[in-house]
């Protein structure tokens, strides 16, 4: 890679990381060409040289957010946590990482593509590949929950579904934090049941 290259390869990754600035600070629409210049301390010929609007910034923001997600759920959850039960450990880890900036941004985005169809049309597909990517890095890491069939899909929903919902009640500030320990107590509980056949849904 030449000078130049690098040079415009580090401008690009700044104005993305400026944009996760701006959306989990000051929300999607709050989010303009101007903040992120501002976030990312280049000129605005800067961005116009790497996109020709908020909606491709964007566009690329979601991939760029995606793949920094996946990278800090890789590191995490392959860390070394000594006996620490697999269940607890990959519950833990997602937890955390609904806890930060990018689970931040990433919520702005869905909020908005709720009346934003161009927004849609591009987070839709992008969260279903991520959902896939999530789950076979799981599975690279615990190979044997491949073997429980049914239950580890329905498992994994179960707790995204739940532990999102705290993610969002958290951000509200209308949640504590001695019921969010308590529900993820729970949530190992009733999920390591699911996982050892001792309890069955029917959906």
């Amino acid at each position: 890679m030449t000078w130049q290259a690098e040079k415009s390869a580090q401008t690009r990754e700044k104005l993305l990381e400026a944009t996760l600035d701006s959306l989990a600070n000051l929300g999607y629409f709050e989010t303009t060409i101007s903040t992120i210049v501002d976030y990312a301390g280049v000129s605005r010929g800067s961005i116009r040289h790497h996109f020709r609007s908020k909606a491709d910034i964007i566009a690329a923001t979601i991939d760029h957010l995606n793949e920094r997600r996946l990278e800090a759920y890789r590191r995490d959850l392959f860390a070394d946590v000594g006996d620490v039960d697999p269940l607890d450990h990959v519950l833990d880890t997602f937890w955390k990482h609904l806890c930060e900036r990018e689970y931040a941004a990433h919520q702005e985005l869905v909020v908005a593509s709720r009346t934003d169809p161009k927004l849609h049309a591009a987070l839709q597909p992008a969260m279903r590949e991520m959902e896939q990517k999530w789950m076979a890095l799981t599975l690279e890491r615990f190979p044997h929950w491949g073997q429980i069939g049914d239950a580890l899909p329905l498992a994994a929903s179960i707790g995204g579904f739940l532990l999102e919902g705290m993610a969002y009640r958290r951000i509200l500030g209308t949640i504590s934090p001695e019921l969010e320990s308590g529900i993820l107590t729970y949530l190992k509980r009733r999920l390591r049941m699911l996982f050892e056949g001792e309890e069955v849904l029917d959906i």
